[in-house]
């Protein structure tokens, strides 16, 4: 589907821009999202008979070129793809009752579909692995001995004949793992530097040095696969019922249209993040309903799968942009908006990730006049079968005219009993005062 509107990502957000059905070549697809865009593909085979087939195609056919007016969280691609397919499966993909609607939410229904003919709707479900994670899946194989020598090559190798002097003294199969791995590396690289000259060469020399060797495929490892449509919902619901050391207790309603925060279970999910829209909290203290929060962006990502090698480094970033009360802090309470954001770096030890961010912070005035902050951040993120938590520690820092450092605001969260479908959460946050608190989600 495509459309000509200038406006294309700022209409994204709110709907309303022309968008059309249209047709192309699959591999144009998987070499500009896997290959140049990085990103991986999940592709969900059919389990259709000739003659559903041809009703599917036909209908395709007719729907070419139709326009329509493309809404981001309800009548998008998603939903009219869902639609078309619709017409060879015996239940509905979407409801029309249902006021939001997005891809993972239509790929969970069509996995429990069934066709007209009576069939499983999915035959089967791949994985096509980006450039860049096919690089870093492949250099996690190596031992430490031959990633040390790909560290060596990449750095001080300037011709074939220094590049087989590390070779040498390896068996055929470690020579061959090490010369996949080097020319991933070198494509992931060159897509993002396409004139970098020393990288052009390094290619060359590898794939002269690959070619002398037999032709001999290496048998990489499988992976398990955490299938997109086991995770939950995107759209979520979430009532908390807190205590908070100065006031009492209290009660909290969210609710976020999409997608997931950092203690989201399942697939179809990119690892130690979070990525929300219009995600709304309202409080009620002492008979009083007061908005708590409005995120209407939040981005927060932690790559801790980076091999270190020039150019794949590895960060952890974070955007976030709404309006927020701080029940907390040492300000009178008001409601604040703001944007933060800022850059760090992740470790990931087994189930457990540490990271730490350095955040900046602007904001409309409170009551102390705080306007420009720097809050670094550390990070604790651990999973188990059972449980997942996260622990953050900020320590605030005014910047203004009237600098000065602020006390640790620290928060934890744990997810428990968690489903597709549902979680409970339990959390505790520390500044000025305290508060406790437990939840119960519901994702659909």
């Amino acid at each position: 589907m495509q459309s000509n509107n200038s406006g294309l990502y700022l209409k994204g957000i709110s709907g309303g821009y022309d968008a059309k059905y249209s047709s192309n070549h699959y591999y144009r697809y998987n070499i500009n999202y896997a290959e140049v865009e990085m990103r991986d593909l999940w592709q969900y085979t059919l389990n259709l008979t000739s003659d559903e087939k041809t009703i599917l195609i036909a209908h395709a056919w007719e729907l070419l070129f139709t326009e329509y007016r493309y809404y981001f969280t309800h009548r998008n691609c998603a939903y009219h793809i869902a639609k078309m397919l619709e017409l060879v499966l015996e239940q509905d993909l979407i409801s029309n009752r249902r006021p939001f609607v997005l891809p993972i939410s239509v790929f969970s229904a069509l996995e429990q579909a069934t066709t007209i003919s009576g069939h499983p709707a999915v035959q089967k479900v791949e994985h096509t692995l980006s450039r860049q994670a096919r690089f870093r899946q492949h250099f996690a194989e190596l031992n430490v001995t031959m990633q040390e020598k790909l560290s060596d090559i990449v750095n001080n190798a300037n011709t074939l004949e220094e590049i087989q002097t590390y070779l040498v003294a390896l068996p055929l199969k470690q020579q061959l793992m090490l010369l996949d791995v080097l020319l991933d590396y070198v494509n992931f690289s060159l897509e993002l530097n396409k004139d970098d000259k020393t990288l052009q060469s390094l290619k060359r020399n590898a794939q002269r040095a690959r070619i002398v060797l037999p032709a001999k495929k290496v048998q990489w490892s499988t992976h398990t696969e955490v299938l997109p449509h086991t995770g939950q919902d995107p759209t979520t619901v979430r009532t908390t019922l807190g205590h908070k050391n100065d006031h009492g207790g209290f009660a909290e309603v969210m609710f976020r249209p999409a997608y997931y925060d950092m203690l989201a279970r399942g697939g179809g999910i990119l690892a130690n993040s979070a990525l929300s829209m219009a995600a709304l909290t309202l409080r009620v203290t002492d008979g009083n309903l007061a908005l708590s929060k409005l995120d209407l962006l939040n981005i927060e990502t932690v790559d801790t799968g980076a091999t270190g090698l020039p150019g794949d480094i590895g960060i952890a970033w974070q955007l976030r942009l709404g309006n927020e009360r701080d029940y907390l802090g040492p300000a009178d309470v008001s409601n604040e908006f703001f944007l933060e954001s800022g850059f760090g770096k992740g470790i990931a030890l087994g189930d457990t990730t540490l990271y730490a961010l350095a955040l900046g912070r602007v904001q409309t005035p409170d009551s102390l006049d705080t306007r420009f902050m720097l809050l670094p951040t550390l990070g604790v993120l651990w999973q188990t079968d059972a449980y997942k938590g996260l622990c953050k520690f900020v320590f605030p820092i005014r910047i203004d005219s009237h600098a000065y450092q602020k006390k640790i605001k620290s928060t934890c969260e744990v997810s428990a009993f968690a489903s597709k479908s549902s979680d409970i959460r339990l959390g505790i946050s520390h500044h000025n005062n305290t508060e406790l608190s437990l939840s119960g989600s519901w994702y659909f």
